[in-house]
């Protein structure tokens, strides 16, 4: 992978302290099963260990649990990497949710006054195609109250396709008794 699996780290260190290694670990944000390994540490200070971020601590004279240790902590890794992995498909799907409603929302809230400046402009165009009044209206209105129409109608087919956005199949239509 190119990246450390798992973290191996004597407790007496000549330059560093294994609290000072577990706080890097901790500023990377990196999930690496590390186990602390020491001659004779007391079991206080083992719990300290523990509480900063090691995963497993033992006795240079136990070795024999190192491979087992080392296994069962690179399997809960995995654990936790799909845990949170499921946990980001959540939020994005969470937020998609949220999302088609604003969506659904938005469609709404447009359609509403659009529906009234339609209606203005199918009615005003007409009255004003009326034999009577069409001697009086320049052609320039005619021409801008149908531009007018079309950009409305331009208008309503985004609004349309905001709701078919955040239509999700449950919103689907369907026979109900």
């Amino acid at each position: 992978h190119g990246q450390w699996q798992v973290g191996l780290c004597d407790f007496a260190l000549p330059h560093f302290t294994t609290l000072g290694v577990l706080q890097v670990l901790g500023e990377l944000e990196r999930d690496l099963p590390f186990i602390v390994i020491s001659g004779a540490v007391g079991e206080e200070t083992a719990i300290a260990l523990m509480k900063a971020g090691a995963h497993d601590f033992m006795l240079k004279n136990h070795l024999a649990r190192l491979v087992p240790a080392i296994e069962r902590e690179l399997r809960d890794a995995e654990v936790r990497a799909e845990s949170a992995a499921l946990g980001e498909q959540l939020l994005l799907s969470d937020r998609l949710v949220q999302l088609c409603t604003l969506a659904a929302g938005v469609a709404h809230e447009i359609n509403n006054p659009l529906a009234y400046v339609m209606g203005n402009l199918e009615y005003a165009l007409r009255e004003l195609s009326s034999p009577i009044s069409a001697r009086h209206v320049p052609e320039t209105v005619f021409e801008a109250l149908s531009s007018a129409l079309e950009g409305t109608q331009r208008i309503r087919a985004t609004a349309e396709d905001l709701r078919i956005f955040s239509r999700t199949s449950e919103n689907q239509p369907h026979p109900v008794d």
